[in-house]
């Protein structure tokens, strides 16, 4: 995938159908970095950076293709937000 995107699970029919978040790494850094989280290059290791807010930090992979909805919902609690106010 090139592009985030977003589409909102709903029934079919007699089918339930499931949409997942997904986007790139620099895509999830931009976002955090709106919601006022510092993001740290030089703090991680091997295609991570380190994100920080408050007192609170946590580290982002940037080496994957894409992000999934559990990765940065743990991010995002991890760091004292809910996933909602920052996806």
């Amino acid at each position: 995938l090139t592009e985030p995107f977003v589409v909102l699970s709903r029934l079919l029919e007699d089918k339930f159908v499931l949409f997942v978040i997904v986007m790139k790494p620099q895509e999830a850094l931009r976002r955090f970095r709106r919601a006022g989280v510092a993001v740290e290059l030089g703090r991680g290791k091997g295609g991570h950076v380190m994100l920080r807010y408050g007192d609170r930090f946590t580290f982002l992979t940037t080496a994957s293709k894409d992000l999934g909805p559990v990765y940065l919902r743990k991010v995002c609690k991890t760091l004292g937000f809910h996933y909602e106010d920052v996806f």
